[in-house]
């Protein structure tokens, strides 16, 4: 059996700590898991919270960064990022934490200016530090630290994670899957349809490739209009590994918003809440890149419990394929802030 990856959630603020968030990103993805974090959210202010409570629960591990904001709160005053160290505590979860190691020397722009935000940030770092915790003071240091940590807390306290369907020989498991492969062949049929049917739009110029324009409806009987490059290049750094289809939704979520910025109904403007894309929208947004021959499906299995019970479910996830991931690092630099704004 191929070694399980794991899905990894990424906690911090946001503005202040791009380049480090891109650093333990980017460190989560070279050792081959899944990162899982606010750059999946749509782009508000303030994710709602059952979102993030669901990805937190469905996450195996939880990485925590503190640098010098607390961050914006919620309801009761707690800042987000400290409602998700809660969670992920009263879930259980496998928690990293990694704190500044001198918050003096972090940047005006950087730090709390405010006495009672700073008074707050100051009581977390406190409660952070009666645990296990690690300090950084650049992104370096900071990539490396979760590289080490990450390694053996994966040794130490496994999860189940997702595994490929291969070399499994326990019976009971073997009979499932057997009854997955006959849905992954009817959805693998299915799909092969979906490139057909957009391969004869192309011979027939209905198809425009990324240049296409998508409109897409909202619930108050309006229409948002973009284009597919924009949704691509929303999405794309989601599949650099296999994502599932409700991670992909949240990311075109945030480029409608986006998008909905310069849209007007009845005279207001339109509510971001309003742009949400549907299963059909999203499904027929992957037919047109399939037949673009920029993603490509791939079905991965997650297996849970122990040895005494096992169960495995089956999920379809898309991958950028070889064209697909050229596309994308063609246009990274651009794009790197189009997309992301929450705190």
């Amino acid at each position: 059996m191929s070694a399980p990856r794991f899905q990894i959630f990424l906690s911090s603020t946001f503005r202040d700590l791009r380049e480090e968030r891109q650093a333990v990103l980017e460190a989560i993805l070279e050792l081959g898991h899944f990162p899982a974090g606010m750059e999946a959210f749509p782009a508000a202010d303030a994710t709602p919270w059952e979102l993030i409570k669901t990805v937190i629960n469905e996450s195996d591990y939880y990485i925590l960064i503190v640098g010098g904001k607390y961050g914006s709160t919620g309801p009761e005053g707690i800042s987000y990022t400290e409602m998700e160290y809660n969670l992920a505590l009263e879930l259980g979860k496998p928690i990293l934490a990694f704190t500044h190691s001198d918050p003096d020397q972090i940047p005006a722009g950087k730090t709390e200016l405010d006495n009672k935000a700073r008074a707050k940030l100051d009581s977390f770092r406190k409660r952070i530090s009666e645990r296990i915790c690690k300090s950084w003071t650049n992104k370096e240091n900071l990539k490396a630290a979760v590289l080490l940590s990450l390694v053996h807390i994966i040794r130490t306290k496994p999860a189940s994670g997702w595994v490929r369907n291969e070399g499994l020989e326990n019976h009971e498991l073997l009979q499932r899957l057997a009854l997955l492969q006959e849905r992954f062949d009817r959805q693998e049929e299915e799909l092969n349809g979906m490139r057909n049917a957009m391969l004869a739009e192309v011979e027939t110029a209905k198809f425009q490739g990324l240049d296409a324009k998508i409109e897409i409806p909202t619930n108050k009987d309006s229409r948002i209009e973009t284009l597919l490059s924009d949704i691509f290049f929303a999405i794309a750094d989601q599949m650099l590994t296999p994502c599932m289809e409700h991670i992909l939704a949240r990311a075109v979520n945030a480029s409608l918003k986006i998008a909905a910025d310069d849209v007007s109904t009845n005279g207001s403007p339109l509510n971001a809440a309003t742009a949400v894309v549907d299963n059909s929208t999203l499904t027929a947004i992957l037919r047109q890149l399939l037949a673009l021959g920029l993603v490509e499906p791939e079905m991965i299995l997650r297996t849970s419990g122990d040895n005494n019970r096992t169960n495995t479910i089956a999920k379809r996830c898309w991958k950028l394929t070889s064209l697909g991931r050229a596309k994308f690092l063609e246009k990274t630099a651009l794009l790197a802030d189009n997309f992301k704004s929450r705190r």
